[in-house]
């Protein structure tokens, strides 16, 4: 450990410092990662979503040393998933037909036909 690692005397080390030095680099990695891919969803999503950053410390029991975890959870926008209109019936069955509406007995008119009318 260098002298450059240790602050000053009362003064406060950055966290942008622990980031960087968690897990090797690996926590600063996987933030500047899933920041990046909460930008590019929001953009697409034109939503909101949300990067949380969980910092859990742990006493080892000689009153000295502690051991620092971290989770990343990151929530991302959704996409309209759409809708559709149903009818309900009376048994709570959904349709996408009127049950209460009588059907057209409806057929497709071929070339003869078409000709004839003509």
């Amino acid at each position: 450990m260098s002298t450059d690692d240790v602050p000053e005397e009362g003064a406060r080390k950055p966290f942008a410092a622990f980031v960087q030095e968690q897990r090797n680099g690996g926590l600063h990695g996987e933030l500047s990662d899933a920041l990046a891919e909460l930008v590019l969803a929001v953009i697409e999503h034109r939503g909101k979503g949300v990067l949380q950053l969980q910092v859990i410390v742990t006493p080892n029991g000689d009153g000295a040393t502690v051991t620092v975890a971290d989770k990343i959870k990151l929530t991302l926008p959704e996409g309209e998933r759409g809708a559709a209109i149903f009818f309900a019936d009376s048994d709570g069955n959904l349709s996408r037909q009127n049950p209460r509406q009588m059907e057209l007995s409806l057929r497709e008119v071929g070339d003869k036909q078409k000709a004839a009318s003509e």
